[in-house]
């Protein structure tokens, strides 16, 4: 760790940045920045793989047991980071496989996204499905990988430890819902049942969808039932990760639960 690499053309600088900004495309690695979310990687189920440190830094450096640390000066930190300020330390990361849909997809309710593409928004809905029992979470595409950087961020490390899946397709994922005899709920302003009425019994999946368009239409013959969040009339709708986030509220308390459910699991 001696060395200190000086070249933003440096071949390990080179690989790090093609690696990170692969990240976007669901692929094996992903990155960290910043000291907590280094330890929340640390801790979870995915391999840290590499470090780069800050010069003069390397003393506030956690233990990472595995990863090749390497020094760099502060022109190569710039490179390494997609910070405005970047931070003093980065870090690249492996995936551990998770579970395939057919283990994670037997626990319900399952939370599913349709059309949430905002980075910031999937990193709080992810955090807040921790918080609230870590609900299998299905990623209807374009989703967002809960492995970019902003994702990580958002979530404030939560979206390296909840259980997703991500279906190629619509059609995947209404096969997936027939075969587990699951019932498709969904959130909307007009809906038929107040949230502080959540139909009990029962395996179901509660859809939350994009703040403009709502559900998908492949999707919108096949739900049951309808769930309106009570608000003044003058807001027409919430954020989607504030909806999103007080229906897991909602299905925490009404499952019972105190205590955290399983971490980890991801599988695309």
């Amino acid at each position: 760790m001696d060395t200190v690499i000086r070249s933003r053309t440096n071949g390990l600088v080179k690989e790090f940045i093609r690696r990170r900004d692969d990240a976007a495309s669901h692929s094996t690695w992903f990155v960290v920045e910043g000291s907590k979310l280094l330890a929340e990687a640390a801790r979870s189920s995915h391999a840290v793989a590499q470090v780069f440190v800050l010069e003069g830094w390397e003393a506030r450096l956690p233990e990472v047991p595995g990863a090749e640390v390497r020094l760099v000066a502060g022109p190569v930190m710039e490179k390494l980071s997609t910070l405005t300020s970047p931070g003093w330390v980065v870090a690249l990361c492996r995936r551990t496989p998770g579970p395939p849909p057919s283990e994670l997809l037997r626990r319900t309710p399952w939370l599913v996204l349709d059309g949430i593409q905002d980075p910031g928004n999937l990193g709080t809905i992810l955090r807040s499905a921790e918080a609230f029992g870590a609900p299998p979470v299905v990623l209807l595409p374009p989703a967002p990988s809960p492995f970019q950087e902003k994702v990580i961020r958002a979530s404030t490390g939560s979206s390296l430890r909840v259980g997703y899946w991500r279906p190629t397709s619509h059609d995947e994922f209404l096969a997936a819902l027939r075969r587990e005899g699951v019932i498709l709920c969904a959130l909307r302003s007009d809906g038929d049942t107040e949230l502080d009425h959540l139909p009990q019994g029962g395996s179901r999946a509660f859809i939350v969808g994009n703040e403009g368009h709502g559900v998908s239409p492949a999707l919108a013959p096949h739900i049951a039932r309808t769930i309106r969040i009570p608000m003044e009339p003058e807001v027409e709708s919430l954020n989607a990760a504030t909806a999103a986030s007080l229906l897991l509220y909602q299905l925490y308390r009404a499952g019972g639960r105190r205590g955290k459910g399983p971490r980890s699991g991801t599988k695309d």
